[in-house]
């Protein structure tokens, strides 16, 4: 049977991941590979490296590691993470079309909305990038939207990470729906109050006897297409629409 023959190294993670390290003597190369431990203190192997201990006593001298849980977190342990991301959307779908129309000259041929090449130095054309500054005058100017076919959205990402045994029930019903709220722990998080959060497929790693579970709410307040889709999606699979409050879980 192996031999403990050091001191045994620990790391949790914020999340509440344990990895311990275990050096052990073994009899033989044979028993290094197939009578290594299979758990340590409730945690899964997880792997070893070693090498024979000399060149003549055919003992060896394994590293290893095992990680797992043994104890499961709870909310207070998970880490959250708000970002900001940009997607393009069509100028078609620009909140304002009248600003676009007095400020930059836009106009709608053929169902597209386009812009004129140069626009006339007024006082009121331009007005937002300072183009009225030759007001005095006379002649046009570049148009800085001309060509232009989209603009950036900025929308937030929340991922919230967590460790359990194993991936709740609740969480994994909340995939592809659309939320009101974000869990409790992004409070103070600058978060937007009233916006709406379509949950994307879950991220998964098994690690052991644990799951490190990677949930990405998407901010969606702005897309009213893709928010459409996802509740039509969803009724039309599982007969669920639009999903509640995330409130504390306790989980």
């Amino acid at each position: 049977m192996p031999q403990e023959i050091d001191k045994q190294r620990v790391t949790v993670t914020r999340e509440g991941r344990l990895t311990i390290l275990s050096r052990q003597l073994f009899n033989s190369r044979r028993e290094a590979l197939t009578a290594y431990p299979r758990t340590l203190e409730g945690l899964a192997f997880a792997g070893a490296q070693g090498e024979p201990r000399t060149r003549h006593d055919g003992k060896w001298i394994m590293d290893l590691r095992y990680e797992g849980l043994i104890e499961e977190p709870t909310e207070k342990d998970d880490s959250y993470q708000l970002t900001g991301e940009e997607r393009e959307k069509p100028i078609e779908e620009f909140p304002d079309r009248e600003l676009l129309k007095k400020e930059f000259g836009a106009y709608v041929e053929g169902g597209r909305l386009l812009f004129p090449e140069k626009l006339p130095k007024s006082n009121e054309i331009g007005s937002i990038l300072g183009l009225d500054n030759y007001k005095d005058g006379a002649g046009e100017v570049d148009n800085p939207l001309f060509n232009t076919r989209s603009y950036a959205q900025e929308y937030q990402v929340a991922v919230w990470r967590l460790v359990r045994r194993r991936v709740p029930a609740l969480i994994e019903g909340w995939v592809g729906t659309v939320q009101t709220r974000l869990p409790s722990g992004f409070a103070g998080m600058g978060a937007k109050a009233d916006a709406k959060w379509f949950v994307r497929p879950l991220r998964t790693t098994k690690r052991g006897n644990a799951v490190e579970i990677e949930v990405q709410l998407k901010e969606i307040s702005k897309f009213q297409a893709m928010e459409a889709i996802q509740k039509l999606l969803k009724k039309s699979q599982k007969g669920r629409g639009e999903g509640g409050g995330l409130i504390s879980t306790g989980l």
